[in-house]
């Protein structure tokens, strides 16, 4: 029983040994990497880091509240805008589908109506 202890022993020090090497080797190699591209970055002098990043983002001038934005275009379109055919058909084709020359021209008239609202 011993000698059967002792192969097992020895296979897994063969096998073992070198794939937990391996790992601490990658590892390390991998934090050196990572080490010298982060001194390389920091080096170029450009802002990379989050901090640095968001110090740098230009701010709003003032929060725009999304309801406010739809509220306004819906007081400005006519209530018949939304419920009629031509824009219904012209929104559920697929975007690749060609309209017909007398569908677009109603489009264009139905969309040109509530241009000053889109603006």
């Amino acid at each position: 029983m011993r000698r059967w202890m002792k192969r097992i022993f020895i296979a897994l020090v063969v096998v073992g040994l070198p794939a937990t090497v391996f790992w601490f080797y990658a590892a390390w190699q991998g934090n050196r990497e990572l080490r010298e591209a982060i001194a390389e970055l920091d080096a170029l002098g450009e802002p990379w880091r989050w901090e640095d990043l968001e110090a740098e983002r230009s701010k709003s001038p003032k929060p725009v509240d999304i309801r406010d934005l739809i509220l306004r275009v819906n007081n400005q379109v006519s209530s018949s805008f939304s419920s009629r055919a031509t824009i219904e058909r012209a929104l559920d084709r697929p975007s690749y589908a060609m309209m017909l020359p007398d569908e677009f021209e109603a489009f264009n008239e139905d969309m040109r109506a509530a241009a000053a609202a889109l603006r």
